[in-house]
């Protein structure tokens, strides 16, 4: 199946949308292209390991999300740095 590029879309025109559908349909693309862009992941973790990293997000004023996110990515940056020095 061959991919539409936007260029192309923007040059059929709105075709018979309303305003309010044609900023809906607008929005919806952006949200899409932003999602492009990111990979979601899952894992299963126990409720106990799930309650600590709420508590120590919540006192650090941060969502446990993001919380997840900065101390994987930190670890992720210090490992990279320490297999550089064996290479």
């Amino acid at each position: 199946m061959d991919r539409i590029s936007k260029e192309e879309i923007k040059h059929l025109g709105r075709g018979q949308l309303s305003d309010d559908e044609h900023l809906l349909a607008t929005k919806m693309i952006e949200k899409a292209d932003k999602e492009l862009d990111s990979v979601r992941i899952q894992f299963r973790w126990g409720t106990k390991q799930i309650a600590l990293l709420k508590e120590i997000s919540k006192k650090m004023g941060i969502p446990y999300q993001t919380y997840i996110k900065q101390v994987l990515y930190n670890k992720v940056i210090e490992d990279l740095n320490k297999s550089s020095k064996f290479i």
